[in-house]
């Protein structure tokens, strides 16, 4: 299987320009990390009005997103275009997952060898350190579920989370929870272990 050779930038209408620019940076930053920056081209695709996946009801969950109904979505838009890219949506919006019944608030969502949605709150608050760092650490987590980690075969410094298998070392961005305020994200966002899966999973399929 080999890796496709373009991210494409989509985003929620109404996230700003300055976001999206700081969101390339930090996929760059991404793809330095993993020796792949000159492989893989980093585009902008489009905005998107997404309001017909906020909640109205029950109050709780009023104005959050349907993260897997965005998901199919951006799966769908990925099938038509023939499937030559991988997405990362951004969204102002707060969204949520469903799992066995039940919803929960995330910071972001991703899926192998397709989609990732990544929350970077609202523009305004692009500017501070820890909306920042926030940021660059989910998406680089997700960024890293893209990218099939953690593997099926890995059987080390595993934990499983919400059905889905984690780092279980806290100092690495694909922790379950990101600390992205104690991680050294521009020199050292991945345990070794993730790291050496990752660069090995685009040396295997290159």
């Amino acid at each position: 299987m080999k890796f496709k050779r373009e991210i494409q930038i989509f985003w929620q209408m109404g996230v700003s320009s300055k976001q999206i620019e700081f969101v390339k940076w930090a996929i760059l930053l991404f793809l330095r990390h993993v020796r792949v920056e000159d492989k893989i081209e980093v585009t902008f695709g489009q905005s998107f009005r997404l309001s017909k996946y906020k909640q109205k009801r029950p109050s709780e969950w009023k104005g959050f997103m349907d993260a897997d109904k965005i998901f199919e979505f951006l799966k769908n838009k990925q099938k038509i275009d023939g499937n030559k890219y991988y997405s990362v949506l951004l969204v102002h919006n707060k969204i949520f997952f469903n799992q066995d019944g039940e919803r929960s608030e995330i910071a972001g969502l991703g899926q192998s060898d397709a989609v990732a949605i990544v929350h970077v709150d609202q523009p305004k608050k692009i500017d501070t350190y820890y909306t920042r760092a926030y940021i660059v650490g989910v998406l680089m987590h997700e960024l890293g579920h893209i990218f099939h980690l953690i593997n099926e075969s890995r059987t080390y410094n595993v934990t499983l989370y919400k059905g889905c298998k984690h780092c279980s070392r806290k100092t690495c961005v694909m922790y379950p929870i990101v600390i992205s305020t104690g991680l050294d994200l521009e020199k050292t966002p991945f345990c070794f272990s993730c790291l050496f899966e990752l660069r090995n999973f685009f040396i295997e399929n290159d």
